[in-house]
């Protein structure tokens, strides 16, 4: 580390130029690709995990996440939808992933497999008593937290072309709504603020505050966006940016307060 540590110090404008450079890389890199985080999680032996499993031994269709897509017509019933919303939910029935989808309307249930008839009035109960409101439920062949979010996507963007004037069309569930969840957190800011008081009333100066938070953040953001690579190859979670965000800046505000403390006994 001292053999670093002098090398750093005698070429620090390259070192830092070469942080800089790895900064922006890495960053653009993971913008690019994008994340693939997964919740994904096991419970062996437990009562939920065993009837996870009889349901995809015995009713593949319907053993995945169920999202509803909600249709609001605003000039006149929902019914006078119904052609375009049909074609819209067959195409929808046939996407990867998905293994039935319930209509609101009395032509059934759409499956990939004979193993359920269409053409039964399954869905008159989605149907609001106005008839301006109605749902059909997706049901996916995998749980929300092993689905990947191309394919979530994919029923999302079929369904939306039904969005009209006329017709409102909304999506809910936990698949879906794993769509717009954030990787990152308001907290964090605030994190920042009570490091940088640690830091201030450590050091006792704000200018001796500005490096070692500014090393944390460029630390963090190359960590961050590091995380978001490895997402592509190892299972996280997607509230792991956040917690290593919030334990980063906590180490470093310990760490500092730490050191100061011994330079001020020495």
């Amino acid at each position: 580390m001292k053999s670093l540590a002098r090398f750093s110090v005698r070429h620090r404008w390259w070192v830092l130029a070469a942080w800089i450079v790895v900064f922006i890389l890495i960053n653009v890199v993971s913008h690019a690709e994008g994340s693939a985080y997964s919740n994904a999680f096991s419970l062996p032996g437990t009562n939920s995990t065993m009837a996870q499993s009889l349901l995809q031994k015995g009713f593949t269709q319907q053993s995945g996440d169920a999202d509803q897509i909600v249709f609001h017509s605003t000039g006149g019933s929902v019914a006078s939808h119904e052609a375009s919303i049909q074609g819209v939910l067959t195409k929808v029935s046939k996407l990867p992933d998905v293994g039935s989808v319930s209509s609101p309307f009395c032509t059934g249930i759409f499956v990939k497999s004979e193993s359920l008839p269409g053409g039964s009035c399954l869905g008159t109960a989605q149907v609001s008593k106005d008839g301006r409101i109605a749902y059909a439920v997706v049901h996916f062949t995998k749980n929300s937290n092993l689905l990947t979010n191309a394919e979530v996507q994919n029923v999302v963007s079929a369904a939306s072309k039904l969005r009209s004037s006329s017709l409102s069309v909304q999506f809910g569930g936990n698949a879906i709504g794993n769509l717009d969840s954030k990787t990152g957190s308001p907290y964090e800011f605030v994190g920042i603020i009570a490091t940088a008081i640690v830091l201030v009333l450590a050091f006792g100066s704000f200018f001796a505050m500005l490096l070692p938070l500014g090393v944390a953040l460029f630390a963090l953001g190359i960590a961050l966006a590091g995380g978001i690579l490895l997402s592509h190859v190892l299972a996280i979670a997607n509230f792991a940016p956040i917690l290593g965000s919030l334990i980063g800046l906590g180490v470093v505000s310990t760490t500092r307060s730490s050191s100061s403390r011994a330079l001020d006994k020495s």
